[in-house]
């Protein structure tokens, strides 16, 4: 009779796979951050991470970091060092504050606004991405009509 040949056992085919698996989730593809729209740079991260089942703090944090530049890197440099607890949360909250236009600066742009050489449609884009909700700017503009 042949030896029949040995199979690795259950417990350690099942940490490899664990191991394959949690690779996978790490495989997050993230463009450098847009530091003109940050809010809509981590709502695409966030969509991604769900996508990836990617749900521990450290993980997200992690990820973000990999995909820093240099500019958005100095100004959480004090999280690289020494990361908390809720790090990715930190990390977030710091970059939009950074960022994310002040109404004041939002309505300075919005007043230095021209067509210049876009379309249309791009400057009514920008116009919507820098208005606030229930701004003055906006009540007096039907976007919807335009």
């Amino acid at each position: 009779m042949a030896p029949r040949a040995r199979k690795a056992p259950k417990a350690q085919e099942t940490a490899v796979a664990k191991v394959e698996m949690k690779m996978a989730e790490m495989a997050v593809k993230l463009s450098p951050p847009w530091t003109s729209n940050i809010v809509a740079w981590f709502g695409r991260a966030e969509v991604l991470f769900g996508l990836r089942k990617i749900r521990r703090e450290m993980d997200r944090f992690n990820i973000v970091v990999a995909h820093l530049d240099e500019r958005t890197s100095v100004v959480v440099s004090d999280l690289l060092i020494e990361p908390p607890a809720d790090a990715y949360t930190q990390l977030k909250a710091r970059l939009i504050a950074n960022f994310t236009l002040s109404s004041l600066e939002k309505r300075s742009a919005l007043s230095k606004a021209e067509l210049g050489d876009q379309k249309p449609s791009d400057l009514l884009t920008k116009i919507k991405s820098l208005a606030e909700r229930k701004s003055q700017y906006t009540a007096a503009v039907p976007f919807n009509s335009i």
